[in-house]
């Protein structure tokens, strides 16, 4: 993934290339390709690339045009090339061998700032326009893609990471609390909250625009659920979404590189493998374009999936490389975790680090997942049903249940009674949210106004069904796209395609979710598609032993000692003792997993402020800033 970083001066003093450069190489883990800075004026622009796509090795950026009064600075893939071409070859002289940056450029010329929402793809960017004198800046729909900026009034500072804006000399670095305890508490709805009071994260589908007048930020891409997809026959529903999903993957291996596919084995990355295999077989893609799926394998695994991921390369000829990671667990420390921005983490890492590792060697630089399955297909939170009891809507709800099977009526009746009781568990505990660790300082969560701000989170409305929920979820993209960009990879996912976000918002929940039975239908759109095997299979392998082993083992002298000699607890932030308590808890249960999602944000906020330094402030003793990070 390339990066991306400029300034902006609104009382028009002019733009340092000094400054470009070092926000520049404080990526350098992003820069495999080219580094390239323009300064004109109280304006400059700076990127490092990482080539992924056949057009991108023939361009440089910045990308400047018409002397400096179009520059642009571009992160991303654009998935609607040919479309695109189409519409604007009567209007510019782009051709399907132009680069994705002149292809944005030229769709600015023609139809202005309306050309966003004509935009499909993965993107982050920013667009000079010197006629008008405005910055454009705008991430994608979903949110794949990374874009921070700051701004106090007068100077407005962007980029990729956190870690570039952080080297402009007028960015104060201060921690924001209202950030750590939304994140203490396992919210992953931050807006565009980030760790660093006054830097901010723009949200996917959202666009930024930036003139002498101020700053505006509007969202551009919000499908509105009310306007549903309706057919007669459910095959109407099997079709369309099949058609997105082909589309979506196979846009996703237009590379430079033969692509790899993690390929555990499941539903959902043998969904992704099976079409990507499929196109390739027709012809769709091109018949060069290489597949390597790679796989992961341990000997205390309950369950041992190989045989479901070589069934799936067998029938597409893709080849499958089983990756050991008997010597991994959850919570391992592996290269570069000392140098974080903020502590969004997974628990099994070391894992997806050896994968990359691996496809690094291979020589790959593009990798696609089955991330986003879970959201698409699962029941989730099933919102929608709390949306309709809190605004009447009950012959709908009574339609819903007796429309869905036994299984889908039990979750229905679990989640309205979860919607019902949550606001009366919050008057019997004093307002405090219940996801709030019981942990955290009172005072602390006073302050901040952290319950009040949770509980405006769970916005009981349609459009929240848990695929939405997690549209531009802080923690994975953030995770994926650094861990990733330091072996030189770029990380895609199909079903965080738009096209198939906003189709999966818009059918009807009983559809999407089918009676609560577990993705079947994902299940009957792949029935041509994928083996038989795994349409039919039951149980699921799963990395208990390994985040057990982590947590309880591995890792305990280290998590002891953090739960010890307590960061948060020394700037008030959690009560004195308790962390320790609940860890100890934690290891003494008999099921070794109480309490273990809320110890988890906790553990990797406290090591990651000793490792990584980011507040100096907030840290015990200079000393002990030496600790072995968690991971990455």
């Amino acid at each position: 993934m390339s990066g991306i970083a400029g300034v902006y001066y609104l009382d028009g003093r002019p733009a340092d290339e000094a400054v470009l450069r070092a926000m520049t190489g404080a990526v350098r883990h992003r820069r495999a390709d080219h580094t390239g800075h323009w300064a004109n004026g109280s304006v400059g622009l700076g990127h490092v690339q990482l080539c992924t796509t056949p057009e991108s090795t023939h361009e440089t950026q910045p990308v400047i045009l018409d002397d400096g009064n179009y520059a642009l600075v571009w992160d991303g893939r654009l998935d609607n090339r040919e479309e695109l071409v189409r519409e604007l070859r009567s209007k510019s002289q782009v051709s399907t061998r132009s680069t994705d940056v002149d292809i944005v450029l030229a769709a600015y010329a023609a139809w202005g700032q309306g050309f966003l929402k004509r935009l499909i793809g993965d993107f982050a960017f920013a667009l000079w326009d010197g006629r008008e004198q405005q910055l454009i800046c705008a991430r994608d729909p979903v949110g794949v893609r990374l874009f921070h900026f700051y701004f106090d009034g007068t100077r407005f500072v962007f980029s990729t990471e956190i870690r570039q804006i952080l080297q402009h000399p007028g960015v104060p670095r201060k921690l924001n609390e209202l950030m750590l305890g939304m994140y203490l508490s396992g919210s992953p709805f931050y807006g565009d909250l980030t760790f660093y009071d006054g830097i901010k994260r723009l949200q996917g589908g959202n666009a930024l625009l930036i003139t002498r007048r101020g700053l505006k930020v509007e969202e551009y891409w919000n499908p509105d659920p009310a306007d549903a997809i309706r057919y007669r026959d459910e095959r109407q529903y099997l079709e369309h979404f099949n058609d997105l999903f082909s589309s979506a993957v196979q846009s996703r291996l237009r590379s430079a590189t033969a692509v790899g596919i993690f390929l555990s084995g499941g539903l959902d990355s043998s969904s992704v493998t099976s079409v990507a295999g499929s196109l390739r077989q027709t012809a769709k893609v091109a018949p060069t374009q290489g597949l390597k799926g790679y796989h992961f394998t341990y000997s205390s695994a309950t369950l041992d999936e190989g045989p479901y991921a070589e069934e799936v390369s067998d029938r597409y000829q893709i080849e499958l490389k089983r990756v050991q990671v008997d010597d991994l667990w959850a919570l391992k420390p592996t290269p570069g975790d000392s140098d974080l921005d903020e502590p969004f983490l997974v628990p099994l890492e070391a894992m997806n680090c050896r994968g990359l590792q691996v496809a690094k060697e291979d020589g790959i630089s593009v990798m696609l997942s089955g991330e986003g399955g879970d959201e698409a297909f699962s029941a989730g939170n099933m919102l929608y049903l709390r949306d309709w009891l809190f605004h009447g809507r009950l012959r709908t709800i009574w339609q819903d249940y007796k429309n869905g099977t036994a299984a889908y009526r039990r979750a229905a009746r679990h989640n309205l009674r979860r919607g019902v009781t949550a606001g009366i568990r919050r008057r019997l505990t004093g307002g405090v949210n219940g996801a709030i660790p019981a942990w955290l300082n009172r005072d602390f969560v006073r302050r901040t106004g952290l319950s009040e701000r949770l509980d405006a989170q769970i916005a009981y409305k349609y459009r929240d069904t848990n695929y939405v929920q997690h549209r531009g979820c802080t923690p994975f993209f953030v995770g994926w796209d650094r861990r990733a960009a330091s072996y030189g990879i770029e990380m895609r996912h199909p079903f965080w395609d738009s096209r198939i976000v906003e189709f999966m918002m818009r059918i009807p929940p009983t559809v999407r979710v089918q009676g609560g039975r577990e993705k079947l239908m994902l299940k009957k759109a792949m029935a041509n598609i994928l083996p038989n095997s795994l349409l039919n299979r039951g149980a699921y392998g799963a990395f208990g032993p390994q985040v057990r082993r982590g947590w309880s083992i591995e890792e305990a002298p280290r998590l002891r000692q953090l739960t010890e000699q307590s960061c948060l607890e020394e700037i008030g932030v959690v009560q004195p003792n308790a962390l320790r308590n609940a860890y100890a808890a934690y290891r003494g249960s008999n099921n070794g997993r109480s309490g273990l999602s809320s110890l988890y944000w906790t553990l990797t906020t406290e090591n990651w402020l000793r490792s990584s330094n980011p507040f100096p402030e907030a840290h015990l003793k200079a000393e002990q800033s030496s600790a072995v990070p968690l991971l990455v």
